[in-house]
């Protein structure tokens, strides 16, 4: 199944975030179903003990998840986050490169399911997340 936009507006859409904008996240790449987001991790992104806040992780798989259900939607269609379950397994470091791998998994009805892993330029696996999403219209 195609993708029912134009991609070059499909990056413009999600890169013209505002919030987006003001993590510094970058769409890395995106096809029907998976959207990878990655992000150089700065000092605004770290907690008290100077590593990445486990809310920023939470924030890239859920944004990362996302994108990929968006890539399977009409263009006046959005998923909105109804719950996610998060499990963080290592800390993310300063002046590290992230990656998100969002992936949907499944769809019923107006629900759609998705996962995403968050991993460190060596691999390293940070943070693991399930998502189940609401379709609205714009």
């Amino acid at each position: 199944m195609a993708m029912h936009f134009d991609p070059e507006k499909f990056r413009q859409i999600v890169c013209a975030s505002p919030f987006f904008q003001h993590l510094r996240m970058e769409l890395l790449h995106f096809a029907e179903g998976e959207a990878f987001v990655g992000l150089q991790v700065r000092p605004f992104h770290l907690n008290t003990q100077r590593i990445v806040h486990g809310g920023m992780l939470y924030t890239l798989a859920d944004t990362a998840a996302a994108i990929a259900v968006s890539t399977t939607l009409l263009p006046i269609q959005r998923p909105r986050t109804l719950s996610m379950e998060i499990q963080y397994l290592s800390p993310g470091s300063a002046g590290r490169t992230l990656e998100a791998h969002g992936q949907m998994v499944g769809s019923k009805e107006s629900r759609v399911l998705a996962e995403a892993a968050v991993r460190d330029e060596s691999g390293k696996l940070l943070c693991t997340a399930r998502s189940t999403y609401t379709i609205v219209g714009l």
